[in-house]
C-alpha cells in the first residue's frame, strides 16, 4: 500500500560523497559481520547470501536498525560507508503495479539520530517491468527519477530469486550499493539509524548491510598546559605539542598580545618531520603587569584548522597574569591550594599574615599543594581556627632547595639520596661532607631566597599599604628556618632606616639544622635578639626534634622529643605545631616520663603551662577571645609557675613576659630534668631562669 512521507528533511551541513577522495581518514570502525554482531547493533540478526556465502546483518523489513558508537576521538568530520544489500522486489517509486494494486513507494532511510537524515530514498530492482522500474536514488524521495539498479555496484550476484505473476517467470532479482557518507561531527558519541517503510512481507522484499566502516577526520591535535601566570620582565616559553594524526602539518603559529591591546602579534615555528615539541619563548619586554593574551593556531594539509585557547576560537584566548612575585604563593580559602598572588588569588590588608618557607625537600610530593604536605595540612589549620581572616602565604623555591638531588648518581650504600650531585662515598661523617660542598648544596642558596623573599614581602606589604598595627609571622622548617632568619633580619634591618617598612612580630622556627656547618640561623637569630630589645615586637621561638641546634638565642626553645602520642616527632615536628591549631592544650612527653612520674605522683602535663605552645604563642592570635584560659598565665602580674624537678622538688620560675606574643614556658628536656645548667629556657641574652 502506499505509505505516506516519513521524515520531513531540514537543510543540514552534510556531504554526500558517492566517487572522488576524502581527506585522510583514522578507521574507528569496522564490521563484515563473518563473525560476530556486537552490542553496538539493536538488532543482531545474520543471514548468508544463496550465492557467495556473503553473511550479512538483515534480512529486514519495515523495521529500525540503529548502531551506536561511544567514546570517539576527537575529531571534526566522520565517514559512514557500507554495502547496502537489496533483496528481491523493491519496486522503487510505483505506486500500482499491472494488476492496480499498491505497491510502493520502497523507501530506504538513513538518520543520524538526534540530528540528520542523511538520505531518505526509493530503491527498485524491478528493470524488466517498466511500471515498477524507476526509482529516486541517487536523488532523494519524492524527486528523483532514475532507472532502476542507477549506480549499483552490484546486481544479481547473491542468488535471490522471485516468480514474477506478472509474466510468469522467476528471475534473479537483488542488488548491492555501496554508500559513503561524510559530514560534520564533533562530540564523542554517534547513533545511526537504517531503516525501510513501504515494504511488503520480508519473503518479498527485504534488506541488510555489509562491510560497515566508519572513519573519522581528525583536525590537528594540541596538547598544551596553558600558563596562567609568569613574572615581570622575565623571559617566557609557551611550550606545546602538536600533531595529525590524519596526515602532516601545513603551519603553526603563536598569536599574542598586551591585555587590552586590540591587535596580535604572531609567529610562525618551523614545522619538522617527526617532531611534535614546539615552543616559543615571549620577549621579556611584553611580561609587564598589564598580562599577556595569546592563543595557538595549528593548521594540517588538509586546510583543517585548531585553536587552542579558553574555548577553541580566537575570541577567548588565553591570558597569563604578570605577577612580581615569582615563588610567592597565596592560600585560597575556598579551594584550600596556594595560587599564585594576585592573579588567581589576592592580599586582604585587613588581616594578619602568615608566611611558611619549606625545607631542602617536600616529603609527600612535588609542589605545596601535595596531599599530606604540612604547608597546605597547616594552612587549612589556620585557616580554620581564625574563620578564613588571615592572610597565609608560601615562599616556593624548590628549585634551588632540590638542586644537590640531580645529575649524579650515588653510591648504593647512601641512604640519603638516590641521585645528587653531592656524591657521598664511604662511611664518612654526613656533617663535614655537606660543609665540604656547602657551595654546591642549598646552603648556598639560602641568602639568596631570604633577600628575594624579602624584597617581594616589602613590595607586597607596601603596595598594599600593609596597616603597622597588623601582625606577621613566619615559619620555617628546617632550611626553611635558616631563610625565614635572614629574610626576618633583612626586613627589620630595613625598617630601621625607613618607618614605612614593615617588620615581622614573630619567627618560628621548626628543627633548623646544626651540625656545625649550618651556622646562619645561630648567627642570624643573635642580631635579631639583640634588635629586640629596641623592638620587642619581634618575638623568635625555636622547636626542636632531632637537629639539635645549639643556639639558644631564642625567646622561647622547647625540645620536642615526643608527640602526645604516636612515633618520635624527629625532623617533621610541624606536625605537632599543626596540633596545637586547633587543640590548646597538646602535650610533649616521652614514655620514659610516666615511668618516673608516679615516684613522685605527678603528671607528666604538670611540666607545661597548657595552651601556651605552638601555635598558642602566634601573634595572629590577636584577638584575646581566640585564646584558651590560662590560670596560670597572667602577663599584668606577672603570676609565677611552678614544676616540678627529677627528683620531686619544687622549681619556681618567671612564667611570661608583658608582651601579648611573648610566652615563657619551662620545657622538660630529654634528660627529664630541669635545672639551670640545662639552659631550657632562656632570657633576652640566651641565660638561664
Amino acid at each position: 500500500m502506499f505509505h505516506a512521507k516519513l521524515v520531513v528533511l531540514a537543510v543540514v551541513a552534510v556531504v554526500l560523497s558517492f566517487v572522488g577522495s576524502v581527506s585522510a581518514q583514522t578507521q574507528v570502525y569496522f564490521n563484515d559481520f563473518e563473525s560476530s554482531v556486537g552490542s553496538e547493533w539493536s538488532n543482531k540478526t545474520r543471514s548468508i547470501t544463496p550465492v557467495g556465502g556473503r553473511r550479512f546483518l538483515g534480512e529486514f523489513g519495515n523495521t529500525i536498525v540503529r548502531l551506536t558508537l561511544n567514546n570517539l576521538p576527537t575529531h571534526s568530520a566522520v565517514t559512514l560507508s557500507f554495502d547496502l544489500y537489496l533483496i528481491r522486489t523493491w519496486d522503487g517509486n510505483s505506486i500500482n503495479n499491472i494488476f492496480g494494486s499498491v505497491v510502493g513507494p520502497d523507501i530506504w532511510t538513513l538518520k543520524i539520530v538526534g540530528e540528520s537524515t542523511l538520505i531518505s530514498t526509493t530503491f527498485s530492482n524491478v528493470d524488466f517491468i517498466e511500471l515498477l522500474s524507476r526509482q529516486a536514488y541517487p536523488d532523494e524521495y519524492p524527486g528523483g527519477d532514475h532507472p532502476a539498479r542507477e549506480r549499483a555496484s552490484e546486481n544479481n550476484t547473491m542468488g535471490y530469486t522471485f516468480f514474477f505473476g506478472e509474466d510468469n517467470q522467476t528471475h534473479n532479482i537483488d542488488s548491492v550499493y555501496h554508500l559513503s557518507f561524510n559530514f560534520p561531527h564533533t562530540e564523542n558519541l554517534m547513533a545511526f539509524e537504517f531503516s525501510a517503510s513501504g515494504l511488503q512481507s520480508i519473503g518479498d522484499e527485504s534488506w541488510g548491510l555489509d562491510n560497515v566502516v566508519v572513519e573519522i577526520e581528525q583536525p590537528p591535535q594540541i596538547t598544551h598546559t596553558p600558563i596562567t601566570s609568569a613574572i615581570q620582565n622575565q623571559k617566557l616559553t609557551i611550550e606545546f605539542d602538536a600533531h595529525d594524526p590524519d596526515g602532516e602539518l601545513e603551519s603553526v603559529k603563536v598569536y599574542f598580545r598586551t591585555t587590552g591591546s586590540a591587535d596580535f602579534s604572531s609567529i610562525e615555528l618551523s614545522v619538522n618531520p617527526g617532531s611534535s615539541a614546539f615552543a616559543l619563548e615571549i620577549p621579556s619586554q611584553m611580561i609587564n603587569l598589564a598580562g599577556l593574551d595569546y592563543y595557538i593556531e595549528v593548521k594540517d594539509d588538509d586546510g583543517a584548522i585548531t585553536i587552542a585557547s579558553e574555548d577553541g576560537t580566537v575570541d577567548h584566548p588565553y591570558q597569563i597574569c604578570i605577577t612580581e612575585y615569582g615563588q610567592l604563593k597565596i592560600f585560597n580559602h575556598e579551594t584550600q591550594k596556594f595560587v599564585t598572588l594576585p592573579c588567581d588569588y589576592d592580599f586582604n590588608s585587613e588581616y594578619n599574615t602568615v608566611v611558611f618557607v619549606h625545607g631542602w625537600n617536600l616529603y609527600c610530593g612535588e609542589d605545596l599543594n601535595s596531599p599530606g604536605e604540612w604547608i597546605p595540612e597547616l594552612g587549612k589549620a589556620i585557616s580554620g581556627r581564625l574563620d578564613k581572616k588571615v592572610n597565609i602565604l608560601a615562599w616556593d623555591w624548590l628549585l634551588d632547595a632540590k638542586a644537590r638531588l640531580i645529575n649524579c648518581k650515588c653510591p648504593d650504600n647512601n641512604p640519603y639520596c638516590e641521585e645528587c650531585d653531592v656524591c657521598i662515598t664511604g662511611t664518612i661523617n654526613l656533617a663535614d661532607e655537606l660543609w665540604n660542598h656547602r657551595e654546591e648544596i642549598p646552603y648556598a642558596k639560602i641568602p639568596d631566597q631570604a633577600r628575594k623573599l624579602s624584597l617581594s614581602l616589602q613590595n607586597l606589604l607596601g603596595e598594599k599599604a600593609y596597616p603597622q598595627d597588623k601582625s606577621v609571622q613566619f615559619v620555617g622548617h628546617s632550611l626553611g628556618a635558616h631563610v625565614i632568619a635572614q629574610c626576618a633580619e633583612s626586613m627589620v634591618i630595613a625598617s630601621k632606616s625607613d618607618s614605612t617598612k614593615y617588620f615581622p612580630l614573630q619567627v618560628t622556627c621548626l628543627d633548623p639544622p646544626d651540625n656545625g656547618w649550618f651556622k646562619s640561623l645561630r648567627d642570624i637569630c643573635s642580631p635579631i635578639g639583640s634588635v629586640r630589645i629596641n623592638r620587642p615586637e619581634v618575638y623568635t621561638e625555636l622547636y626542636d626534634g632531632i637537629a639539635n641546634f645549639s643556639s639558644r638565642k631564642f625567646k622561647l626553645f622547647v625540645d620536642v622529643p615526643y608527640l602526645e602520642s604516636g612515633p618520635p616527632a624527629g625532623h617533621f615536628v610541624y606536625d605537632w605545631y599543626i596540633k596545637t591549631v586547633s587543640e590548646y592544650d597538646v602535650k610533649i612527653y616521652d614514655p620514659i616520663k610516666l615511668f618516673f612520674a608516679p615516684k613522685f605522683n605527678q603528671p607528666r602535663e604538670a611540666a607545661l603551662i597548657p595552651g601556651s605552645l605552638g601555635f598558642s604563642t602566634s601573634c595572629l592570635l590577636d584577638d584575646e577571645k581566640n585564646r584558651p584560659e590560662l590560670s596560670c598565665f597572667n602577663k599584668e602580674s606577672m603570676d609565677y609557675n611552678y614544676v616540678w624537678d627529677s627528683n620531686g622538688q619544687e622549681f619556681t620560675f618567671q612564667g611570661c613576659r608583658s608582651y601579648d606574643c611573648v610566652k615563657i614556658v619551662a620545657v622538660i628536656d630529654d634528660n627529664f630534668s630541669f635545672t639551670p645548667t640545662h639552659n631550657i629556657v632562656g632570657d633576652d641574652n640566651g641565660s638561664s631562669f
